[in-house]
């Protein structure tokens, strides 16, 4: 069965009621010494951030580092990914594709004595099975200092045959061409797929059309070192260095107290409202939790270029309340209707899609991502925040924990498609330390700068 015909399927079947609710039936959750909570302290919390670069607001405090796990093999020559089905209360369509074990640390500890995390073992302990891991930030506007492990790992023999229907192994080549449709995976999915943009990048080749010559010139023939911009990075986090603080909700302007709990005014964008939620397929069936609510759509632009034969890509600082790193780099533009940028008219569109972001903790947050290319990048040179790069230098900061934002690494996996090679032989290699793999007791956030 092809991937879209798999997962509309599982879609048809879910039985689902996800209704909102006044606080008061949010089973579990209380208003606790200014912040709504559980009394075991699993999960979440919700507050406010104090920030000497924004006002406050209310924030999710989530302070385990969640994993976001792809398991591969090769099946019969090629790669393949087991892809999860995973259901969330907030997404467009209910079901998207997630990563192979998606989990927070409450989860897979059974905080919520339900049913175990599927295939956690696959990820967790298993001696020289890892092929990469990386810590990464969330959406530091919404979560505080909160990061998962991005994980990929060969599959052992035991879960060569998968007869949930939950879950669907995938050949890497039908998985690519997909990465840009609206709403089919899920942002985890992508955050952990954009680490593999590196080794797509450096199958490349340098023949073809004049994009396909240029991402090659950015890749194989950019900037080697990026020791200078990374010290030039940390050196500005140093100097322009945020005082950021979880706080109370009575520290909130603009929002009331209704029923116990955090309600914004009719004017604000950003809140949160509570929901009754069942899902026939998840570790408990029934529960309810406090999701956050994004009136607008956000809108994202990656601008490039092509200068010189080689893609350059615009990325710019991202001053959110979270990041206790002070900035991360995302994409060029991130705005909501009125703050929209001027892109010159002439500008193309590479991709472009519809994203609902982490509906586990966000109720329907849509956002539009596109990436364009303009005939030259002249309004950002020596502008403040910006950052023009090269394709080398993006995957150098790529695997530095912390260094760019979710956003980013969405419109990362979005180029995977723009590619042109031949994924249908891609073999996603070992490290040389045959003893490599992930603990539990070793997942710990970075430091901050």
């Amino acid at each position: 069965m092809k991937i879209l015909e798999w997962i509309e399927s599982y879609r048809s079947q879910i039985k689902h009621n996800i209704k909102k609710i006044p606080f008061s039936e949010c089973q579990q959750w209380h208003l606790i010494g200014g912040y709504i909570t559980r009394k075991d302290g699993a999960f979440f919390s919700v507050g406010s951030v104090l920030s000497d670069h924004s006002t406050a607001h209310p924030i999710i405090n989530q302070h385990e580092i969640g994993i976001l796990g792809f398991i591969s093999r090769q099946h019969q020559g090629k790669t393949q990914i087991l892809l999860h089905a995973k259901s969330e209360p907030g997404n467009m369509n209910l079901t998207q594709i997630g990563p192979s074990v998606q989990a927070t640390a409450s989860n897979f500890k059974i905080k919520h004595h339900g049913n175990r995390t599927y295939f956690l073992d696959q990820i967790i302990g298993k001696k020289g099975n890892l092929i990469y891991a990386y810590n990464q930030s969330e959406q530091g506007n919404r979560f505080y200092n909160k990061y998962n492990c991005n994980v990929l790992v060969k599959a052992t023999d035991d879960i060569e045959n998968v007869e949930d229907l939950r879950f669907m192994w995938a050949d890497i080549s039908d998985i690519i061409p997909l990465l840009n449709k609206s709403y089919l995976f899920n942002t985890d999915f992508k955050s952990v797929i954009s680490h593999m943009l590196p080794r797509f990048l450096a199958m490349t080749r340098n023949d073809g059309n004049a994009l396909a010559v240029s991402i090659y010139n950015s890749f194989h023939f950019g900037n080697k070192d990026s020791n200078e911009l990374i010290i030039e990075i940390n050196k500005k986090r140093f100097d322009k260095r945020q005082n950021s603080k979880f706080s109370t909700l009575d520290q909130l302007t603009g929002y009331q107290t209704e029923d116990h709990s955090l309600t914004m005014l009719d004017n604000y964008d950003f809140g949160f409202d509570y929901y009754d939620i069942l899902l026939e397929d998840r570790e408990v069936l029934h529960w309810q939790q406090p999701l956050i609510i994004k009136k607008s759509i956000e809108k994202l632009i990656l601008c490039t270029a092509i200068i010189d034969g080689q893609l350059h890509v615009v990325l710019r600082e991202r001053y959110e309340a979270g990041y206790l790193n002070t900035f991360q780099l995302g994409p060029t533009h991130q705005f909501d209707d009125h703050n929209q940028p001027k892109i010159e008219s002439s500008a193309q569109v590479l991709a472009q899609f519809k994203q609902s972001e982490e509906g586990g903790r966000f109720y329907k947050n849509l956002s539009l991502y596109s990436i364009v290319i303009l005939n030259d990048l002249e309004n950002y040179k020596d502008s403040e925040g910006f950052y023009i790069l090269d394709l080398r230098e993006i995957c150098s900061l790529l695997e530095i924990e912390g260094m760019l934002t979710n956003e980013m690494r969405t419109m990362l996996s979005a180029l995977i498609p723009l590619l042109d090679i031949d994924i249908t032989t891609v073999e996603f290699e070992l490290p040389d330390k045959k003893s490599s793999s992930l603990e539990i007791n070793k997942l710990s956030k970075p430091e901050t700068v």
